[in-house]
């Protein structure tokens, strides 16, 4: 879990800075909307395995069927 502190919120962004002054800028869109300079935040990063193999198989798709549809193309 990392702590996060809003240092600056401007065109539609926050910035937040972490304890090892490490900085994060977020889209407002993202955030909870009553954030405001001072708040602190908690976040944690967790990695998506399942999320990574289905991209890749879609991206895998993708490659598959621009290269048969153009296999025969003068490009």
């Amino acid at each position: 879990m990392v702590r996060l502190v809003v240092s600056r919120i401007e065109a539609g962004f926050a910035t937040l800075i972490t304890d090892d002054h490490h900085f994060l800028e977020l889209p407002l869109h993202v955030c909870d909307p009553s954030i405001e300079v001072g708040t602190v935040i908690y976040a944690d990063i967790t990695r998506n395995e399942d999320a990574e193999r289905e991209n890749l198989e879609k991206v895998s798709e993708l490659q598959k069927s621009l290269l048969k549809k153009y296999e025969h193309a003068d490009i």
